[in-house]
């Protein structure tokens, strides 16, 4: 598997609820984008931003926020202000 069909499995496991699965996935596909992409790549924020979905989900507040604090780091100064 590539990365993207990693999150796209990530995000199908979320739909259902199943949150470890869904982690798990998302971790792979993290692993990948930090090998082959830029640090602050958007790709990898939005990776955060679903990890950090899957963490409040599960009632890991702060685990979430420091997921989503990661992913506006990257995606603040990668997207476009109107994004």
């Amino acid at each position: 598997f590539n990365a993207q069909t990693y999150s796209q499995m990530g995000q199908c496991y979320l739909i259902k609820g199943m949150h470890s699965e869904a982690m798990n996935y998302y971790l792979c596909a993290l692993s990948i984008l930090q090998i082959h992409l830029p640090r602050d790549h958007h790709r990898i924020g939005i990776l955060l931003n679903h990890m950090g979905t899957v963490c409040r989900k599960e009632g890991a507040l702060d685990q979430g926020l420091n997921y989503y604090l990661r992913a506006d780091a990257i995606l603040r100064y990668k997207l476009p202000h109107n994004h």
